[in-house]
């Protein structure tokens, strides 16, 4: 999968095609621009990725909230960067979600209405002034491009918990929906596309620090991916090391 880098604050909009048909043989398409919409510039540069594996039961998300003293002064730990049906358990800084199906029970929920949910043209053009435009989305699963849009953001250090790659019995915490949240019956045809997502991130924001956050872990560990082995920027590390280098629970708001 081939990625190209940007970053946010060099983002001012783009233009999405909302219809496409011919006219005299010739490709004719309906263009709208639609502008940026969040301004995220002014961060500790320490980003806090959230996935749905059963990890995550794991972790007091609340810590993700707190604050912690320094040079600078009292300041946030970090941005947070959930994935779908997280923000039934928890408000993540940012939301992330293409699927429809999940797109249509966030609606419902009105939690758009408080919250920053990126989505696709489809789902915006579908629910007006409900969603921000992800920018130059490329089709992928929402753990990575939560990590991408991470990075677009210019977060330096990115932590994920939550990424279980279907390891376990029970591949994710929410219930099966209609489409979405399908049982898995193996991991063969997930992981393969979801590391190789990953990787490329980890390729094009070569100047970032990547955690892979295991919470059975006592000590920082071998990757627990071998197709990471080679790159440099990407750690294992548990859940000791994690409340350590994101400075957790230092100062609770």
């Amino acid at each position: 999968m081939s990625l190209f880098k940007f970053y946010t604050r060099d983002y001012e909009g783009e233009r999405v095609i909302d219809t496409l048909h011919w006219r005299d043989s010739k490709k004719d398409d309906d263009g709208v621009w639609i502008p940026k919409t969040i301004i995220n510039e002014d961060h500790s540069q320490t980003a806090f990725v959230i996935g749905n594996g059963p990890s995550r039961l794991k972790y007091d998300l609340n810590l993700l909230d707190g604050q912690h003293g320094g040079v600078s002064g009292i300041m946030s730990v970090g941005q947070s960067y959930g994935c779908n049906m997280l923000f039934k358990d928890f408000s993540p800084t940012f939301l992330i979600c293409s699927n429809q199906e999940i797109c249509d029970e966030i609606v419902k929920t009105e939690y758009c209405e408080d919250n920053i949910v990126y989505s696709t043209r489809k789902c915006i053009i579908k629910n007006p002034g409900k969603f921000h435009l992800y920018p130059h989305w490329k089709q992928m699963y929402a753990g990575p491009a939560a990590v991408r849009l991470a990075c677009a953001d210019g977060h330096k250090r990115v932590f994920m918990i939550g990424f279980d790659f279907y390891h376990e019995a029970s591949t994710h915490l929410y219930p099966e929906m209609k489409k979405s949240y399908r049982p898995i019956s193996t991991s063969k045809a997930i992981n393969p596309p979801l590391i190789n997502q990953l990787r490329s991130i980890f390729e094009t924001y070569d100047d970032v620090e990547f955690y892979h956050v295991q919470p059975e872990h006592a000590n920082f560990v071998e990757h627990v991916i071998d197709e990471w082995n080679w790159w440099h920027n990407v750690k294992t590390i548990g859940m000791l090391q994690f409340i350590n280098l994101a400075q957790l629970g230092a100062v609770h708001k």
